[in-house]
């Protein structure tokens, strides 16, 4: 080739190999015939076009393609079997329409079609091979089988050159035996090819089709018809099993490049993949009959057989001192030892048992080290470049320099082993190699192994001229049985750590981790486990414990701080549990601040006496990290439980029930279990979920009770207050089922549908500017937020009452507390003109530094305020400093719950103006009328109860 065309060529990387269909070459070599019927259709689908023409004289149908398999099949003079798609393994007839020679058919099927191959049935050149077989099968070693396998296959076959081709573990091959009929030849032995010569596809066509015959480099190929181009219809033939099939142009090109006309190879395999070939080559054109083809075959399973043998014997040795080495790793790994110290015990077996020069392995934060290793900084980097990367697990090189040249960064290694443990972003285990000084024979240059024309075909490399490389950047290469013994050991990790995990887990299924208790499984297994023998669990009791306002600890110290309190709130426990009960007493921590003490063969007294003894060693601070906390608790205790015969789980139901009661009742206390907490409990829940449904089927209605002056006698207003009117049963009070709501979230739902409906049963009256009229409605402070200032501002425009009219009212203990929270939501309220009132003032929470940041307009006195005005001169003193200090603050005074005449006169002395109480009218279900307003005397100054009731009946 000139010059001028070789500039035209460039070097390519081997992908278009790749990615050549070989299997679907769309035609055959030319000493043959075929045919494939697609199986679906039962009609010929592909044709030979050397067997198209010749069939077509002896068919009815004028095309060959697209007829009835059924009818060629007649034509031809098949046996049945081909009617029916069996294979066919070589069928013997005569066929003189196609050739004077006899022919020989085979057939196979693949997942769509069914393929048919004749050639001529030639004479064999092999005898037969059974005493040879028998004389191979006694050699001593896999080379000594190598060595007498090429001579006795070149001596029976006759071709120039027979070649043992293995493959190394990186794909490269060696040319190990071969066996010349031609003393011209140039030796191959000894020399290396790379993998690149046979690329992947091509290796696993080795793998399907054990033995392959080229019997003329430079015939030209068979077309077959039926494939695309020719017709679109009909996709490319897969010939992965045909012995027609015609071979990659690049395969033959390089072929003919190395000086040969015919081949054939047969496959060594183990494990499904091709470790070795026996290799024939020759300078002329040569045909192995279907015998020779069959004979080699056979060839082929006797070698995979004693290569997959002689592999085991020689590793055989070796695999039972890894498998003791892996089970002695496994073994103390799962023994809970530390994992670092276990590899260091055993570093030198590691090391030696993958043949390798040094071993790091890095675990839980420990690094070990040993032999020649790269520094471990670079190792770490690499790791964590592999785990970003998402490649496999294990990686091996013989070359860092190439694969991982961040570890070859001095003359110490060039090979490795990495092993990444799944699970932990740094965990590892990797065997590192010394570079190893070798010369290697390559069998031609190898800087240009693919090259690519001007028209984007591909050629193979043009020269096989021997080329000597010195290696000095790799390691020894890492045998399958090196990968075999470091993953024996690395899946040996695996396993030992994963086991002391299931290990840790089984017991921290049952020990609360942060205090070293029995947790709630625990307690379980205490109380059921021991049910079976109520004989040894007589009188069992138990303390259901919670600390009061743990939170606070933690919202002003932070979680560490409550841990500690939780961590001396258990040893606590625990002393004083032994100190009073002995062995009868076990403590466990359910979570959070619970803690429970189970008693077994409790003794009369003993539960009151341990849960008094636990109140007053509470009673001390609990000091951690020179910090004093106090620490209350609240002691729910279930006496004699075996009397019921309940199980764990109703055992701690009523624990808890006792010990909420006790919280309810204050706190750091003791309350022992009634039968009156579960039936408390189940109503809860009904009414809990009887809620939902009062809601949605409008079950929540308002009842007014009125706000009377004085000073005039008029009714200035009412007061709405939620009722719950279920189907059946009497109406609930809001004590009944307004925390309920709160606690369930369904607060901000009952709030609005009561306000609402109070709006409008009393539009009227809002509306009336002729009239001085104040709806007061109630709200929770859970409500109160920029949500509710929108909801008020759209029921204000769309029912158009002035806001002025309308007032909402939250307790003195809740805006308090939410001050922070409220104060500008409150302002915002305001601003839509609606007042703010302050309910049940006096009840013990509220300061002047309150009442003058709340912003408010409103402040009603509680009915406590109002009940101690008989005769009491001290509450007097009281109501007239609250009198004088809401009156200066510019806010307006309401007294709450008046009852009585003597009431009345105390409040209107002291210079009250507006009330509301029974006294005025119990509340009922319809707003004052406008009449009521009108028949109220103006000029009165103490009004009379019969003429201030103004409500309807109910």
């Amino acid at each position: 080739m000139s010059n001028d065309s070789e500039a035209l060529w460039k070097v390519v990387g081997h992908e278009g190999c790749e990615t050549e269909p070989i299997n679907k070459p769309d035609a055959i070599q030319a000493r043959g015939w075929l045919l494939a019927v697609d199986l679906a259709a039962g009609r010929v689908s592909h044709v030979s076009s050397n067997l198209n023409a010749s069939i077509s004289g002896i068919l009815v149908s004028t095309t060959v393609l697209g007829s009835k398999f059924e009818d060629v099949a007649r034509a031809l003079q098949l046996p049945d079997a081909a009617t029916q798609f069996e294979p066919i393994a070589g069928w013997r007839t005569e066929m003189p329409w196609l050739t004077s020679d006899p022919v020989v058919v085979t057939a196979h099927s693949t997942s769509d079609h069914y393929v048919l191959e004749i050639e001529r049935d030639i004479p064999s050149v092999a005898s037969d091979p059974t005493a040879m077989i028998a004389t191979l099968l006694e050699a001593p070693s896999w080379q000594a089988f190598s060595e007498q396998t090429v001579k006795a296959l070149g001596q029976m076959f006759g071709y120039a050159r027979t070649m043992a081709y293995t493959f190394h573990p990186d794909h490269h091959g060696e040319v190990t035996a071969e066996y010349l009929n031609q003393s011209d030849l140039e030796p191959f032995l000894g020399l290396h090819y790379p993998a690149s010569d046979i690329p992947r596809q091509a290796r696993r066509l080795y793998v399907m089709q054990l033995v392959r015959v080229i019997e003329d480099v430079d015939e030209p190929t068979v077309h077959l018809l039926g494939s695309a181009p020719d017709c679109e219809s009909s996709p490319a033939l897969d010939l992965s099993f045909a012995n027609r099939r015609a071979v990659s142009p690049v395969h033959l090109e390089y072929t003919r490049n190395m000086g040969v006309a015919a081949t054939a190879t047969v496959s060594i395999v183990q494990l499904e993949r091709l470790t070795g070939m026996f290799v024939m080559h020759h300078t002329e054109p040569r045909s192995l009959s279907l015998s020779d083809r069959l004979a080699l075959a056979t060839v082929s399973h006797i070698a995979s057989f004693v290569s997959a043998k002689m592999d085991e014997k020689s590793f055989g040795i070796r695999r039972a001192r890894v498998t003791s080495l892996a089970e002695e790793l496994r073994r103390n790994l799962t023994a809970g030892d530390n994992a670092i110290r276990c590899i260091e015990a055993m570093g030198d077996e590691v090391l030696t048992a993958v043949e390798a020069d040094g071993v790091v392995a890095r675990l839980n934060g420990e690094v070990f080290r040993l032999g020649d290793v790269p520094a471990q900084d670079m190792i770490d980097q690499r790791v964590r470049e592999l785990n970003s990367a998402g490649t496999e697990l294990v990686q091996t090189t013989d070359c860092l320099a190439a694969d991982m040249p961040e570890l070859a960064g001095s003359d110490i290694c060039a090979g490795a082993i990495v092993a990444r443990l799944p699970g932990t972003p740094e965990g590892y285990v990797a065997w590192f190699r010394r570079p190893f000084l070798d010369t290697v024979r390559w069998g031609g240059e190898l800087t240009a192994l693919v090259r690519k024309d001007q028209f984007g075909r591909l050629h193979p490399r043009g020269s096989f001229d021997e080329f000597v490389e010195n290696v000095t950047d790799r390691s020894r290469m890492w045998s399958d049985h090196d990968r075999t013994v470091a993953e024996s050991l690395y899946r040996a990790l695996q396993s030992g750590l994963t086991e002391w995990a299931y290990r840790q887990l089984a017991v921290l299924a049952t020990i609360d981790p942060l205090t070293g208790l029995g947790n709630r499984r625990s307690l379980s297994q205490a109380i059921d486990g021991a049910t079976p023998s109520r004989s040894a669990l007589r009188r069992s009791a138990l303390l259901y414990l919670d600390l009061d306002r743990f939170k606070q600890i933690n919202d002003a110290f932070g979680h560490h701080m409550g841990d500690l309190v939780l961590q001396a709130t258990a040893d606590r426990l625990e002393r004083e549990t032994f100190h009073l009960v002995g062995r009868f007493g076990a403590v466990f921590r359910l979570g959070g601040d619970e803690f429970v003490v189970l008693l077994c063969d409790a003794a009369p007294g003993m539960v009151s006496a341990l849960a008094d003894g636990i109140l007053a060693a509470f009673r001390d601070p609990v000091i951690v990290d020179g910090s004093m906390n106090v620490v209350n608790v609240s002691i729910g205790a279930v006496a004699d439980a075996d009397a019921d015969g309940i199980d764990s789980n109703e055992m701690l139901r009523r624990g808890d029930l006792a010990m909420y009661s006790a919280k309810r009742a204050g706190g750091s206390r003791v309350t022992f279990y009634q039968d009156d907490f579960s039936h408390a409990a189940v109503r809860r829940s009904t009414l809990e979920q009887q809620l939902y449904q009062a809601i949605e089927h409008d079950e929540l209605i308002s009842v007014f009770q009125p706000i009377v002056s004085l000073r005039t006698g008029q009714i200035v207003g009412a007061e709405a207050l939620a009722r719950w009117r279920p189907p059946v049963g009497g109406i609930l009070l809001p004590a009944e089922f307004i925390l309920l709501a709160e606690e369930t979230g369904q607060i901000r739902q009952v709030d609005q549908r009561i306000t609402e409906r109070a709006v409008v049963e009393c539009r009227g009256l809002l509306r009336d500017p002729s009239r001085e009229f104040h709806l007061a409605i109630n709200a929770s402070a859970k409500t109160v937020d920029a949500e509710y200032v929108g909801y008020l501002a759209e029921l204000i425009a769309h029912y158009a009452f002035p806001p002025e009219r309308l007032t909402v009212e939250l307790t003195e203990s809740a805006m308090v507390h939410e001050s922070g929270r409220l104060r500008q939501t409150l302002s915002d309220i305001r601003s839509l003109g609606v007042k703010v009132a302050i309910d049940d003032f006096g009840t013990g929470y509220s300061s002047l530094a309150h009442l003058q940041n709340l912003p408010v307009d409103m402040v009603k006195l509680d009915r406590t305020f109002v009940e101690r005005l008989r005769g009491d001169e001290g509450a007097n003193v009281v109501a007239r400093w609250a009198i004088q200090l809401v009156s200066e603050l510019g806010m307006r005074m309401i007294a709450e719950g008046v009852e009585t005449r003597t009431e009345e006169e105390a409040l209107v002395s002291l210079g009250y103006d507006w009330v509301q109480g029974n006294r005025y009218g119990a509340p009922k279900l319809a707003p004052p009328r406008t009449s009521d307003l009108e028949s109220a005397s103006k000029n009165s100054t103490t009004v009379t109860r019969e003429r201030m009731t103004g409500f309807e009946p109910v």
